[in-house]
């Protein structure tokens, strides 16, 4: 496996489950009104799906030949730092607009980098594809 690879998986699985998880939220609040903001969403998540990216390409080979529990808790810090630093940063950005989204995005991108984090930390051949890459 390439080395660019593991980074993309873990930032399109972070967008995807940033919308997976509003969507979820959207069924469980139930709001009153039909939501159209899934491809809002997914525009503003793509910023954290970057970091979650870089933050797979450099954790990546230091962790890789980790346990898998330190591997998740790993994954699980660095995506809730990640997704309490965007729904920050983009409150700031937006002067509170994105407050506006019809489910709590703090929930949503959080889940989004911790699982596009997870997907690639516990994949099975992470540390296989780093040692191929030094050879």
């Amino acid at each position: 496996m390439r080395r660019c690879v593991p980074p993309l998986i873990a930032a399109l699985t972070s967008i995807v489950g940033s919308v997976a998880m509003f969507a979820i939220l959207i069924l469980v609040l139930r709001p009153g009104w039909v939501s159209h903001e899934y491809l809002g969403l997914a525009v503003w998540s793509v910023p954290p799906a970057i970091v979650v990216a870089l933050a797979a390409r450099v954790l990546g080979r230091p962790i890789a030949e980790r346990s898998a529990i330190v591997r998740c808790a790993v994954a699980t810090v660095t995506g809730a730092v990640i997704g309490v630093g965007w729904a920050f940063a983009s409150y700031y950005l937006s002067a509170g607009w994105v407050l506006a989204f019809d489910a709590p995005v703090l929930y949503c991108w959080s889940f989004g980098a911790i699982l596009g984090l997870l997907i690639v930390f516990l994949w099975p051949t992470l540390g296989q594809s780093y040692a191929q890459v030094d050879a």
